[in-house]
């Protein structure tokens, strides 16, 4: 009612709302009080796994329109909402700023395999410990970077003492943007073995740095990292399949740079934090101006 209320007092008909979570509750009562109208933005493993709990049909047939982050996404929503709701549904990528992000050159072996993430259980950390420590048992130069913090943090810890890694793998905690720009500038690979994702900003990140990204074949993921070209998809949940994929890559300097420069070009292009704002822009505008005054 506050929403609807203060929505009206500022002269506001329209409202999006960036998650279809308990926000999108108040959001979607509002509109049906201040005779108002919204959009959502369809993302996140949460709620695409569970939309009996978030009334997520509800939520996006009441909708003006909803932007989803992926086309898998989309392909959930689809799912879960009526073929007539369907044409409503866009797909607008997460972008990142590229601007000041130096592309890394990559020569000789590899060395340094880094994670950026939250220490989750999703993340599926353990599998990429022990295909590190696979690697490990003949390579014994390199090493695991892993920059996050997170429930399940004193497991990894464990896991990684029992597997005699304590200084082949390094715990950094939280680190600001300035810090994550430095370990992309000496990360020969950003490995990710996920669950479940949306588009992992992280990923974008790592390419638009010129560092060729490991990651499994999932949800938004190969709309973002062609493998082969941009970097390797692997099988999810397959600790050989990651061991392979990272070996691949630390033993070819020639492949790391290519599929850098590759990533880079793919996130300039189609994951551009300026060029996806003048898609959301447009696409906002076009619907609201086609709304009565």
């Amino acid at each position: 009612g506050l929403v609807a209320v203060r929505a009206r007092q500022r002269g506001i008909g329209h409202i999006h709302n960036h998650a279809p979570d308990s926000s999108g509750y108040v959001t979607m009562l509002a509109s049906a009080i201040g005779d108002l109208t919204y959009s959502l933005t369809i993302h996140g493993f949460g709620i695409l796994s569970e939309p009996s709990r978030w009334r997520l049909k509800e939520k996006m047939e009441r909708s003006l329109f909803a932007i989803c982050v992926s086309s898998h996404a989309r392909s959930q929503a689809m799912l879960w909402s009526n073929q007539s709701c369907w044409q409503k549904l866009h797909v607008i990528h997460c972008g990142i700023d590229v601007n000041g992000m130096p592309v890394r050159s990559h020569n000789g072996e590899g060395r340094n395999v880094l994670f950026v993430g939250r220490f989750d259980h999703v993340k599926g950390l353990p599998l990429l410990i022990e295909a590190f420590a696979l690697l490990a048992q003949n390579d014994h130069d390199i090493h695991l970077h892993l920059v996050g913090e997170g429930p399940i943090k004193g497991e990894l810890e464990t896991l990684v003492r029992d597997k005699g890694l304590n200084q082949r793998v390094s715990f950094y905690g939280y680190q600001s943007q300035s810090q994550l720009r430095h370990h992309y500038a000496v990360a020969d690979i950003v490995a990710m073995s996920s669950f479940a994702e949306g588009i992992p900003v992280v990923l974008m990140e790592a390419m638009a740095c010129g560092v060729p990204v490991v990651a499994p074949r999932i949800t938004g993921i190969p709309e973002l990292v062609i493998d082969g070209v941009s970097g390797v998809l692997t099988t999810p949940g397959d600790i050989d399949s990651l061991a392979d994929a990272i070996y691949s890559l630390l033993k070819d300097s020639n492949l790391r740079n290519r599929f850098g420069a590759e990533g880079r070009r793919i996130v300039e292009q189609k994951f551009n934090l300026s060029l996806e704002t003048e898609q959301l822009a447009k696409l906002m505008r076009d619907y609201l101006t086609e709304q009565p005054n």
